[in-house]
């Protein structure tokens, strides 16, 4: 399975969402767990992707505020982080 080389946009284009964009170790975001509940978490890798049952899902290894734990953060539960206009 070839995964496609993503394009990104930047994090100040108007209406990009967490998918269309690229974030970098050591930026603080706001996460949406699977629960509905919010946290803070860390960026601490590169964006990489697993897959998850055949499905790819895209995101990032991060540091969650809840336990101080490393865990695959999936970019489509980033949500309100700083640039996004």
């Amino acid at each position: 399975m070839q995964i496609p080389m993503p394009v990104y946009k930047s994090k100040f284009t108007k209406g990009i969402t967490a998918d269309e964009t690229c974030f970098s170790k050591g930026e603080t975001v706001r996460y949406q767990l699977r629960s509905g509940g919010e946290l803070d978490i860390i960026i601490d890798s590169e964006r990489m992707y697993v897959k998850d049952n055949g499905e790819v899902l895209f995101g990032y290894e991060s540091i969650f505020s809840d336990d101080n734990q490393r865990y695959f953060a999936c970019e489509k539960g980033i949500i309100n982080w700083e640039g996004k206009c």
